[in-house]
């Protein structure tokens, strides 16, 4: 009994790594938030303008993602947790829960079947990916982390990376913190700034790729799939 046991604990755990926006949801998320906070008078009418050219300007190196986030979450700068909280509850609700790719569902359910770990690993806030994640009924949410002061959101990130590499940093800080053993990785994702995660794992798919990542997968022989989606993403 006592062999069977250790043989239990230390079982190799296979995970799943998912992007989040036109690979889970067909929207992105980010832009969609700010036009729901605008819609209903939460935000200033001029954040999304705004937004949509700092998020120009970091991908062009001009600023990093530390700069970009300060401007995205302007609406939440002073904001409670609990007041965010039921704005977000809302926005899912009503932008996110509808736009929810079938075919996504089913991976995460074919994954859950095998006893998979699966994890979104996103560049969103985690105030909006964490409660999405639970949405999907993902096992673990890896995303940028809000930094609070007595309840409060400051306007600011609590750590960052500085380049696109971010998702592969994270999965790697998040895997060099577990302690049991990691059997076979899995990757998602429709974007080729998500290259660097991709070609860490031992089976990277492709969904619904972009032209960028398309080329990529058929290089690396990738599985490209595809899904349901709504063109909202931006290039």
């Amino acid at each position: 009994m006592k062999n069977n046991q250790q043989l239990a604990m230390t079982a190799p755990i296979n995970i799943a790594f998912f992007d989040l926006d036109e690979t889970l949801i067909a929207t992105d998320t980010k832009q969609a938030w700010l036009e729901y906070l605008c819609q209903r008078d939460l935000a200033p009418q001029n954040v999304v303008e705004q937004e949509r050219q700092a998020y120009l300007d970091f991908k062009k190196a001009r600023i990093n993602l530390e700069q970009y986030m300060h401007v995205q979450l302007t609406p939440v700068r002073g904001q409670s947790t609990q007041t965010v909280e039921r704005w977000v509850t809302d926005f899912i609700d009503r932008q996110v829960a509808p736009v929810v790719v079938p075919q996504a569902l089913e991976r995460i359910e074919w994954h859950r079947n095998r006893g998979d770990h699966c994890v979104l690993v996103s560049n969103t806030a985690a105030h909006l990916a964490r409660p999405i994640g639970e949405l999907l009924k993902l096992d673990t949410v890896i995303a940028i982390e809000l930094e609070t002061i007595n309840g409060v959101y400051t306007g600011s990130i609590s750590h960052c990376v500085r380049d696109f590499r971010g998702k592969h940093d994270y999965m790697q800080a998040w895997l060099s913190d577990r302690h049991d053993t990691v059997g076979h990785t899995y990757g998602y994702s429709d974007s080729h700034w998500d290259v660097p995660l991709l070609e860490q794992v031992d089976n990277a798919f492709a969904v619904n790729p972009d032209p960028h990542l398309s080329l990529h997968a058929q290089e690396k022989d990738w599985t490209i799939m595809e899904w349901a989606r709504h063109d909202t993403i931006r290039d």
